[in-house]
């Protein structure tokens, strides 16, 4: 079902995945690892971003991979950054009537930095309120991304793994 919720909405934006030329960044744990590999085998081009994964490039400043996309991010979204490298509709406006761009940075502006005992690496506070986690996580007295603005952080979600795709 979501395999073809995913397709009819690329083709109404004119996009065929299976052409293999368009990447799909996809969270396995999330979405499914059955899910990437049935798109991989359909040829589809499939960048499996798994946040709790370990960094691939920077294990000196970040916990785990959800820390490094949206470190990568910030560092591109810096004022000094030049190229854009996405392309969205900050003015398109969702059911609500809120524009997607104010839902978006409220999203961003709920993550926090969480430093290690190390004091070098650090992750983000979590998306969902769960104590176990947290307490293992050293969140103790952190509100979740969820806690702090009432919903999950989709938006930032897919801007983070768009950009790492």
């Amino acid at each position: 079902m979501l395999k073809g919720q995913i397709y009819a909405e690329c083709r109404m934006r004119g996009m065929d995945l299976t052409d293999g030329t368009i990447p799909v960044a996809i969270d396995p744990l999330t979405m499914g690892k059955a899910l990437l590999d049935l798109m991989e085998i359909e040829g589809c081009w499939m960048i499996p971003v798994g946040g709790s994964f370990s960094p691939e490039r920077n294990k000196d400043s970040y916990r785990n991979r959800r820390a490094e996309m949206y470190g990568d991010l910030a560092a591109a979204m810096d004022p000094q950054f030049t190229n854009e490298p996405w392309a969205y509709d900050w003015d398109c406006v969702s059911d609500d009537g809120i524009a997607h761009g104010d839902l978006m940075w409220e999203e961003l502006r709920a993550l926090e930095k969480i430093y290690m005992p190390d004091g070098r690496r650090y992750q983000l506070n979590s998306k969902r309120k769960v104590d176990s986690l947290r307490k293992a996580n050293n969140q103790d007295g952190r509100d979740s991304v969820e806690e702090k603005i009432g919903r999950s952080p989709d938006r930032a979600d897919a801007l983070a793994m768009l950009h790492e795709a």
